[in-house]
C-alpha cells in the first residue's frame, strides 16, 4: 500500500465516483487519494511524498520490497512513473520461479483522478422520468474526449500489433520480448466486452477512470506511449556473469567462451567462502557442481521474467506453452598460487557530439603485472588533448603517467590522448600488483562496416558475424510484398546494395559501405513460422454450460427454455485454427439429436477436422426456479401495500399496478366501486398533456386495475363532473388522447404508449397520429442506446415488442430486433451507453449497479421466453437456494431483497420505493412466466383485459350552430337562418358530431357567403366512412341575434390617454359552469384601474362594460363581462383581469474594499 509521508494517511484506495464501477484502461495507471482535508482546487495540494508499506502476504505469494523513487516529492496531478519493487515467496516453485530476494519490478503510472476529488460521494440525479443527470462531465467535456479518440485508437492499433507479434512467438531468445509484458499492453485492457475499440468505450474507460480532459490528454501521450516503450525495450537478457569475486579476489570474465577465471594466491584458504557474482539484468546463477575448495565450479545461469520471475528453462505453463531453455552453463576456474587479476574491464570517452559513450576494445595481458593495449577511434574532428575516460577495472584505482610521474586519474578530469599514453592499475592487496596498458586513440575514419539489427515488423533477424549471415523467421503468413526490411548498420556506414524485393527462402544481398570505403557483403534469408497444425476444439459451452468434447462428438445438454433454433455457443479452437459455424453464430440444434450439427475446425496449415455435436435439453423443473421465496416476496409487497390505505388513498400509479395485476381479475363496470378507493379524478388531473408517457402510463394502471380508459364517462361521480387533465381539457377517452398525441417525446413515448394500447386490446383508429403500425415502427427503427437511457431502456424496449413476436407482417423485424437487444444485454453486440451484464450477473445504468435494470432485464428475458432463473448466460442453477447460487434472480434477491423481504433497495436492500414496484412487477412476471406459459415468451401487461370495440361509422353532423342560430339539417343539406346585416366573412361554427367523428374540412373560421353552399366533410370514427354535408346562410329579417360571443383575437388594450400597450400574454380558459377566463398580461408600468378595453362582439350584442375603447374601465381583478344576444335572452359570461408586468429593480448596492 502506498502512504504520504507527510500525513501518514492511506492513498492507495481512492473514493471513486459513480461512474467509475466497471471501466477501465487496465493496470498501467493507478488512481490514488489525495490526503484528508486537502483542497482539491490548490494545485500543490497534489506534490506528495510517498513510500510503500508491505501487506503481509503467504509465503506462496509475491513480497513487496519497496517503489522506486521513494519519498520523492511528485506532483501527482499529473502522471508519475514508479517501479514497484518485489520478490518472489519464499514458498513458491524453484523450479519454476527464481529464488526469493532475486529482485522483481514492474511499472506503473500514478495519478490522483481529477473527479475522483472533485465529485466523491457525489451521486448522480435521479430524474422524475426515471432517467439520471450525470454530474461528473458536461456535455462539452465528453465532446472534447471524444475527439481524441483518434490518438488513441492508433495508440491501440500499436499496442494490439506488439502484443499480438508477442504471443505469436513460438520460440524465446536473448534480446527477444518477454511473453508475459505483453499483457502490460494496454491495447488488450481497453476495448468492449465484444474486443472492439469504440469511441463509446473509451469514453466509458475515461469516465471510470475519473480522469479530467487533460489528464486525459496526458494518458494518451505519457502512460500509453510510455508503456509501449517500456515493453518494447524490456528484453530478455543475456544469461551471463558479469562480475566473479572469491576472497577479495576478482574474476577475468570471458563471456564468448562462458568462462571464469578467479586466481587465488598463495596461502589463500578460500573453502566455506561465498562468491560475490552479479548476472546481466534479470538473470539468475544457481551452482550447478563443484565449490570454492575445489578448482572447478559450474554455474547455470537462466533469464527470467522480471514482472513474474517465471525461469525460461523449458518448463510449461498452466496452458501447456513452453518457456524456452535459454539457460547457459558457465565454468568458473580457481587458479591456486597465482596472482590476482588487475585488469581494465571497460574504457570510454563520452562523445559530446554524439552524446554516447564510445567504448575502446581492450587486450587484457595474460599475467598480471604484463603490459595490455587498449584501442579507440572518435569520430573525425574529435578533440584528443581534452577527453574525460572512463574507466572499470578490477583493481584499486588507475593512475595515467604524465611527465614521467604516476597520478591517479581523477573522475571527470579531462585528460590528453593526442599521443599514445600510458595507464595503470594499482591493487596493493595480496603484496602489491600492477598492470600496465598504453592507451591509443584516433579520430580517423571508421573502418566498422556491419549489420547490427534487421528487422521486418516486430521480427528480428540473428546475425552470424563470423560467416556475415542473416536468418530471420517472420510469423506464418506474413505478406513480403507488404513488408520493408529495417535494417542497423554501423555508425557512419551505408548500406549501398539491397534486394528491390524480400522473398522467402533466398539469399539476399546486402552490402554495408564503412566511413573510409570498406564494404561487407552479406547473407539474408527469411523463412516464415511453420503453419500450426492444432485443429481442435478445445472448449464448447453456452453460458455457463460446457459441452463433453470427445474425439469426434462433442454433446451439450441446456435446460429447457432455451431456444434450440437459434442457440450461438462460444467455441475455443487450437491457436490459429478457424471453426465453421464460428464461435456465438446463431445454429438451429432443434433436430441435432437425430442429424448433428456439423463443426469444421481449419488449421493455419489447412488440414480439417470434423466435430459432431448434439445439443439435448433438460427435462423441466417440477416448480418455478426459486418460486418459493418469489411468491413470499410478492405477497410481502402486496400486503404492504394494501396496508398503505389507513385513512388515506393510494396515489402511486406504479403501486396502484402491481395491485391491479395481482388482485384485479374482473371489469369494472358503470357503478361499481373502484379497486382500492381509486380517485380517477386526482390521477387524470395530475397528467401533462405534453408528456407522452403521463398518459400511457395512467392507461396502464387503470387497465391493470379492470377501468376502461377508453370509456371514462361511466366512472363519473354522482354529479357527473367530467374528467379533465393538468390543461383543464375535458377528457372522455385517454386512449384517444394517447393515439391523438402531437408533442414531442424520447423512446420511452412510443414503447409505453404500445403497451399501454395491448394492455386493454384497445381500438385504434387507421388515421389515428399513433396507430399500432406507426408505434412499432417508430420502436424498430430506434437505435439501441440513442436515447441515452442505457440498459434499462433496452429491456423495455424489447418488452413492448411481445405481442407481435409472430404477426406475420412485424414478426421477423420484431425477433431481430428483440435478439438484437438480447445480445446487448450480454455483451454480443454494442450500443452506445448501454452497459452489458456484469461478470457477477449485476446491471449497470445511470452511474451505479441497481435493482430495476435487473428487474426490466428480467421482465424483457420472460418477453423472449429466456428462463433467467436457469438459462446458463444468467444463472449457474444448482441448488435452486437463492443464498447459495450464482446468478440473476439469486444476485438481485441477495443484494436488493430488503431483510423483511416486502421490499427491494435501489443499489443495496434499503427500501427505495421504485426498485419496490419495479422488482414487484419482475417478481410477478418471472412467477407468471412459469405458471401460466410453462416458461414460454410471456408478457405480464398483454391484453390484461378486452376493452377493444366496433369503431362507428357513422359520419353525422347532429348539431350545427351559428352565432347561436340553430341550423336545419335535412339530409346532407344544412340550412341556417341569420339576422339581417349580420357579417359572415369569419365565422366558426359549433358542431356536433357523430361519437368518435371528425370534421376533415373546412378550416376554420369560415367565410361564408349568403346563399353560396359551403362544403363540410366529416369522417367517421371507423377512418374510412366519409360524408359530406351543404351549408347555406340566408338572411331574415324575422331573426333576432343569439350571438354571445367576444372575440379575443380582437382584444387590444390602451391606457387612459389611449396609447395602445403591448400584450404579453393571454391565457383562456373555459370553467365547469359555462364561464370563460380571459388573463392579459401587459408591458410593464401601466396602471389596470383605468384602461381602455376594445373588442369585437357578436352581431347586435351588447356588453355590460365598454367594450368600445371610449371610457375607462378597471380591470387590475377579475371583472365580470356579460354579452347580451340582440334577442335579449340569451347570455354569455366572462371574466376579465389585466395584470401589468413589474419592473426588476436593484434595491441596495455596496462595495466592500479591505472590509469597508
Amino acid at each position: 500500500m502506498l502512504f504520504d509521508r507527510n500525513s501518514g494517511d492511506n492513498l492507495s484506495f481512492p473514493e471513486n465516483i459513480s461512474l467509475a464501477a466497471l471501466h477501465s484502461f487496465g493496470t498501467a495507471d493507478v488512481a490514488i487519494a489525495l490526503p484528508e482535508g486537502r483542497d482539491w482546487k490548490n494545485e500543490n495540494n497534489y506534490k506528495l511524498k510517498l513510500y510503500g508499506q508491505k501487506v503481509e502476504t503467504d509465503a506462496d505469494d509475491y513480497q513487496f520490497l519497496n517503489i522506486y523513487p521513494s519519498d520523492t516529492v511528485l506532483n501527482y496531478h499529473h502522471f508519475q512513473k514508479l517501479e514497484r519493487r518485489y520478490t518472489t515467496g519464499s514458498a513458491m516453485d524453484s523450479k519454476m520461479y527464481v529464488p526469493s530476494g532475486s529482485l522483481l519490478s514492474e511499472t506503473n503510472y500514478y495519478i490522483v483522478p481529477q473527479k475522483y476529488v472533485e465529485f466523491a460521494g457525489v451521486k448522480p440525479t435521479r430524474n422524475p422520468d426515471g432517467s439520471y443527470t450525470n454530474p461528473y462531465y458536461t456535455t462539452e467535456e465528453e465532446a472534447a474526449i471524444r475527439a481524441l479518440f483518434p490518438q488513441y485508437k492508433s495508440r491501440v492499433d500499436a499496442h494490439n500489433a506488439l502484443k499480438n507479434y508477442i504471443l505469436s512467438q513460438t520460440e524465446l531468445h536473448v534480446g527477444g520480448y518477454h511473453p508475459q509484458m505483453a499483457y502490460r499492453l494496454i491495447g488488450s485492457q481497453a476495448v468492449n466486452l465484444y474486443g472492439q475499440v469504440t469511441e463509446d468505450a473509451f469514453l466509458n474507460a475515461v469516465h471510470g477512470e475519473g480522469y479530467d480532459l487533460a489528464q486525459t490528454q496526458e494518458f494518451l501521450s505519457t502512460v500509453m506511449d510510455g508503456i509501449y516503450d517500456y515493453v518494447e525495450s524490456s528484453r530478455i537478457d543475456a544469461p551471463e556473469i558479469t562480475s566473479f569475486e572469491l576472497g577479495g579476489s576478482k574474476a577475468r570474465i570471458d563471456a564468448k567462451n562462458r568462462k571464469v577465471t578467479v586466481n587465488i594466491p598463495l596461502g589463500y584458504d578460500t573453502s566455506g567462502m561465498t562468491p560475490a557474482i552479479t548476472t546481466s539484468g534479470y538473470t539468475y546463477a544457481q551452482l550447478v557442481s563443484g565449490s570454492t575448495s575445489s578448482s572447478v565450479m559450474k554455474y547455470k545461469v537462466t533469464p527470467y521474467c522480471p514482472i513474474t520471475g517465471l525461469l525460461y528453462n523449458g518448463q510449461r505453463d498452466s496452458s501447456g506453452n513452453i518457456y524456452t531453455d535459454l539457460s547457459q552453463e558457465w565454468t568458473v576456474e580457481l587458479k591456486f598460487g597465482e596472482q590476482p587479476f588487475n585488469d581494465v574491464t571497460s574504457f570510454s570517452i563520452y562523445d559530446a557530439k554524439y552524446q554516447k559513450q564510445r567504448e575502446a576494445t581492450i587486450a587484457n595481458p595474460e599475467k598480471a603485472g604484463e603490459l595490455g593495449s587498449i584501442t579507440l577511434n572518435m569520430p573525425v574532428g574529435t578533440d584528443r588533448k581534452s577527453l574525460v575516460p572512463t574507466i572499470t577495472h578490477l583493481g584499486q584505482y588507475v593512475q595515467i603517467e604524465e611527465n614521467g610521474e604516476w597520478k591517479t586519474i581523477e573522475s571527470g578530469k579531462a585528460y590528453d590522448f593526442s599521443t599514445v599514453r600510458k595507464i595503470r592499475v594499482k591493487n596493493d592487496s595480496f603484496g602489491g600488483v600492477t598492470t600496465e596498458y598504453t592507451v591509443t586513440i584516433t579520430a580517423e575514419q571508421s573502418k566498422e562496416c556491419k549489420i547490427l539489427g534487421y528487422k521486418i515488423g516486430y521480427a528480428e533477424g540473428v546475425i552470424d558475424e563470423q560467416n556475415h549471415t542473416v536468418t530471420i523467421e517472420v510469423p506464418y503468413g506474413t505478406d513480403l510484398t507488404k513488408q520493408t526490411a529495417e535494417v542497423t548498420c554501423s555508425e557512419f556506414a551505408e548500406n549501398t546494395v539491397k534486394p528491390s524485393l524480400l522473398v522467402y527462402n533466398m539469399d539476399l544481398t546486402y552490402v554495408i559501405k564503412a566511413e573510409n570505403g570498406t564494404e561487407q557483403p552479406y547473407k539474408v534469408r527469411i523463412t516464415q513460422t511453420a503453419p500450426a497444425t492444432g485443429k481442435n476444439i478445445l472448449g464448447f459451452s453456452y453460458g455457463s454450460i460446457s459441452a463433453r468434447i470427445g474425439e469426434k462428438d462433442i454433446l451439450l445438454e441446456v435446460p429447457f427454455s432455451v431456444d434450440l433454433k437459434t442457440l450461438a455457443p462460444t467455441i475455443v479452437v487450437s491457436d490459429f485454427a478457424t471453426v465453421s459455424p464460428a464461435s456465438n453464430e446463431a445454429v438451429d440444434f432443434t433436430n441435432s439429436e437425430k442429424t448433428p450439427v456439423i463443426y469444421t475446425v481449419r488449421a493455419q496449415d489447412g488440414t480439417e477436422k470434423k466435430y459432431n455435436v448434439v445439443v439435448k435439453k433438460a427435462a423441466q423443473p417440477d416448480s418455478v426456479p426459486y418460486g418459493d421465496i418469489l411468491e413470499e416476496v410478492k405477497s410481502n409487497i402486496i400486503a404492504d401495500y394494501k396496508s398503505r390505505r389507513d385513512g388515506t388513498l393510494l396515489t402511486d400509479d406504479w403501486i396502484l399496478m402491481n395491485l391491479g395485476f395481482a388482485t384485479c381479475n374482473q371489469e369494472v363496470a358503470s357503478g361499481e366501486d373502484l379497486p382500492y378507493g381509486l380517485n380517477i379524478y386526482g390521477h387524470i388531473k395530475a397528467i401533462a398533456p405534453n408528456k407522452m408517457t403521463d398518459y400511457a402510463r395512467v392507461i396502464m394502471m387503470l387497465t391493470a386495475l379492470g377501468i376502461n380508459a377508453s370509456n371514462l364517462d361511466i366512472y363519473r361521480d354522482s354529479n357527473n363532473t367530467p374528467f379533465t387533465d393538468g390543461s383543464g381539457k375535458a377528457v372522455s377517452s385517454l386512449v384517444k388522447e394517447l393515439y391523438s398525441y402531437s408533442g414531442s417525446y424520447t423512446i420511452n413515448g412510443p414503447i409505453y404508449a404500445l403497451i399501454a394500447l395491448d394492455m386493454g386490446n384497445y381500438t385504434v383508429p387507421k388515421d389515428a397520429k399513433w396507430t399500432r403500425e406507426k408505434l412499432l415502427e417508430e420502436i424498430l427503427s430506434h437505435q439501441y442506446g440513442s436515447d441515452g437511457f442505457g440498459i434499462d431502456m433496452v429491456a423495455m424496449l424489447m418488452q413492448s415488442l411481445y405481442p407481435y413476436i409472430n404477426d406475420p407482417t412485424y414478426g421477423e423485424r420484431v425477433k431481430a430486433k428483440m435478439q438484437e437487444g438480447y445480445d446487448i444485454i450480454l455483451g454480443y453486440q454494442t450500443a452506445s451507453g448501454v452497459d452489458p451484464m456484469g461478470s457477477d450477473y449485476t446491471f449497470f445504468s445511470w452511474g451505479t449497479t441497481n435493482s430495476e435494470s435487473c428487474a426490466q432485464v428480467i421482465c424483457a428475458m420472460c418477453a423472449m421466453g429466456v428462463d433467467v432463473g436457469t438459462d446458463p448466460n444468467f444463472s449457474a442453477y444448482s441448488t435452486g437456494d437463492y443464498t447459495q447460487d450464482k446468478g440473476v434472480i439469486p444476485t438481485w434477491l441477495n443484494r436488493y431483497l430488503m431483510p423483511s423481504k416486502a421490499g427491494f433497495g435501489h443499489t443495496d436492500n434499503s427500501h427505495n420505493e421504485m426498485a419496490t414496484y419495479q422488482s414487484a412487477y419482475a417478481v410477478q412476471w418471472y412467477l407468471n412466466f412459469y405458471n401460466e406459459q410453462s416458461a414460454k415468451p410471456y408478457s405480464l401487461y398483454y391484453k390484461r383485459f378486452d376493452f377493444s370495440r366496433q369503431l362507428s361509422d357513422k359520419a353525422d353532423i347532429e348539431k350545427f350552430t351559428l352565432e347561436g342560430q340553430e341550423g336545419i339539417i335535412n339530409g346532407n343539406n344544412i340550412t341556417v337562418y341569420i339576422p339581417d346585416g349580420m357579417p359572415t366573412d369569419n365565422l366558426t361554427p359549433e358542431i356536433k358530431l357523430s361519437d368518435g367523428a371528425k370534421l376533415l374540412s373546412p378550416k376554420m373560421p369560415v367565410p361564408f357567403v349568403e346563399d353560396a353552399p359551403v362544403a363540410f366533410t366529416v369522417q367517421a370514427e371507423n377512418g374510412t366512412t366519409k360524408k359530406t354535408y351543404s351549408v347555406k346562410l340566408v338572411y331574415d329579417k324575422n331573426v333576432k341575434g343569439k350571438g354571445t360571443t367576444l372575440f379575443t383575437d380582437t382584444i387590444q388594450i390602451q391606457n387612459e390617454d389611449m396609447a395602445d400597450k403591448d400584450m404579453e400574454d393571454m391565457q383562456i380558459t373555459k370553467n365547469e359552469d359555462g364561464t370563460t377566463d380571459i388573463l392579459i398580461t401587459i408591458v410593464p408600468g401601466v396602471d389596470t384601474t383605468k384602461l381602455r378595453f376594445k373588442a369585437d362582439i357578436s352581431y347586435k350584442a351588447t356588453a355590460s362594460i365598454d367594450v368600445t375603447g371610449k371610457s375607462n374601465v378597471d380591470l387590475h381583478d377579475w371583472t365580470e363581462v356579460v354579452v347580451t344576444a340582440e334577442d335579449g335572452v340569451t347570455k354569455q359570461t366572462y371574466r376579465i383581469k389585466v395584470v401589468s408586468q413589474t419592473f426588476a429593480s436593484i434595491t441596495e448596492f455596496a462595495i466592500k474594499v479591505d472590509g469597508v
